[in-house]
């Protein structure tokens, strides 16, 4: 089992081949290959430990390491706001011993309180299973046989949290406190106000230097599709390019086929060193297992590329994605948004595609009344890296049960913060997306995002008609036809 840990204060019983560190009265067991970094101040004094894979200071950091910060965290300074990757931190936050989370919880995080027990997934903790899951929960959304995910930090069985991103957990209260951000919308542009070309120039350049940074370090994979988000790692990987191989799986589908005439005319086109893998089945009791491994929270398409990320895995190689790219091409909103007020929790919950019960809907009204107060814009924004990226991407960490996870250049404090410092107006009508392949290969937009070319197009009439339509109203429609 890999990309896994548990930690309590009483004593447990891992499973075999953990090894076990300590932070304060707490032991934290970690699966093999998860690396643990100490935390130090300039004195050299051990301030607690890291576990996970990050990026700081032009180094990536994949094994057992140390670092080095100012001071201990807290609400006026927090220094792992600019480190981007997957990872979890043991720390004072504000003089109070803490578990904070990466920016997007991309390495995930549950806890029980009552027990005191944390983990990456529910199913470390003892005696979870299928059967014990909570009933009212699976009421509204039964992972075993729907699609789907379990937002605002609900988990499939009782008692049992998830760690929102940008929280600390207090391991005295275990209270969760918000870390970023933590101004208001208005205070935050005013804080922010840069100018769209200042923020595109440092954006890119954290893109690109993030690439070079992982590439310079290990063996590294690039999947290839037909979608922005992959043009904007591609576009950040130009300097890199000779030391990424990609690939493409032969994914069913019109979009399947739209993703591989694409990846194959951008992988001609310019020379890349790229392959496409056909997908191996899932068996029933692979599919049980991924569930079982991420704690039966997420039921989803990446199921199926499970047995084929297993078999094509190296030993020492990275995938570099570009999840979270979405903050920069407004993935829940439209400019039909702009200037209007914030979300109620009905038409938050329809905005995310989920049914509106009882549960979900306190859920939704408790996690708007936690937000800074801003916009509809602002709030899809947040709902996207705080219950998106949280609930859902991070959660598919661990169902692959390969050592190394991927790693995003977009997934740091400091890079959301710049993402949404552009003006609305100019992420709504897609300007970000374009201007980040502009600034760093424009080459790249001579082939289409997500649609063919020429009289191709009539190949693919489901295609075009989605190019026209905003990313929320997409998602809420594949919500609707999955039930």
């Amino acid at each position: 089992m890999y990309k896994q840990f548990i930690c309590a204060r009483t004593k447990l019983s891992p499973p075999d081949g953990f090894r076990s560190k300590t932070y304060l009265d707490w032991t934290i067991w970690v699966s093999p290959g998860l690396p643990v970094s100490e935390i130090r101040d300039g004195d050299g004094r051990v301030l607690g430990l890291l576990l996970g894979w990050f990026i700081k200071d032009d180094e990536f950091i994949s094994s057992d390491s140390a670092i080095e910060i100012a001071a201990a965290p807290s609400r006026s300074r927090n220094p792992f706001n600019s480190l981007c990757g997957r990872f979890v931190v043991f720390c004072e936050y504000d003089g109070n011993p803490s578990l904070l989370t990466d920016a997007g919880a991309l390495f995930p995080v549950v806890y029980d309180k009552s027990r005191e027990i944390i983990a990456s997934s529910s199913c470390m903790i003892p005696e979870v299973t299928a059967e014990n899951r909570d009933p009212a929960t699976i009421a509204d959304l039964d992972l075993l046989t729907e699609r789907g995910w379990y937002p605002f930090g609900l988990t499939a069985h009782a008692g049992i949290r998830r760690l929102l991103p940008n929280r600390a957990l207090n391991l005295a209260s275990f209270d969760a406190t918000r870390t970023w951000p933590l101004e208001d919308e208005d205070d935050f542009r005013k804080h922010h106000g840069e100018s769209d070309e200042t923020l595109l120039q440092r954006l890119c350049e954290s893109l690109s230097g993030r690439v070079k940074t992982v590439t310079a370090a290990q063996p590294t994979i690039m999947h290839l599709t037909g979608g922005w988000d992959t043009r904007m790692m591609l576009s950040a990987a130009r300097e890199s390019i000779r030391d990424i191989d990609f690939r493409t799986y032969r994914t069913g589908g019109s979009g399947g086929k739209l993703d591989q005439q694409l990846a194959r005319l951008l992988s001609d086109r310019f020379k890349l060193k790229h392959e496409f893998v056909d997908l191996l089945p899932v068996s029933e009791a692979e599919r049980r297992d991924w569930m079982w491994r991420t704690g039966y929270c997420l039921n989803d398409h990446v199921i199926g590329l499970s047995t084929t990320e297993c078999g094509v895995a190296q030993a020492g190689e990275v995938t570099l994605a570009g999840a979270a790219g979405e903050v920069a091409r407004a993935f829940y909103w439209n400019s039909d948004d702009i200037g209007k007020s914030p979300p109620t929790p009905e038409i938050l919950l329809q905005r995310l595609g989920f049914k509106n019960t009882e549960i979900l809907n306190d859920e939704a009204r408790r996690w708007l009344e936690g937000l800074p107060k801003g916009s509809a814009c602002w709030v899809y924004d947040l709902a996207y890296i705080e219950l998106r990226l949280g609930c859902w991407a991070g959660v598919a960490m661990t169902g692959h049960d390969i050592p190394l996870p991927s790693i995003s250049p977009f997934n740091s404090v400091d890079t959301f913060q710049t993402m949404m410092s552009f003006s609305d107006r100019y992420r709504a009508d897609g300007g970000l997306c374009k201007d980040i392949a502009k600034r760093l290969w424009p080459e790249l937009l001579s082939i289409p995002i997500n649609r063919a070319a020429g009289l191709r197009k009539l190949l693919f009439v489901r295609q075009e008609l989605s190019a026209t339509m905003p990313p929320g109203l997409k998602e809420m429609l594949k919500k609707y036809l999955r039930r």
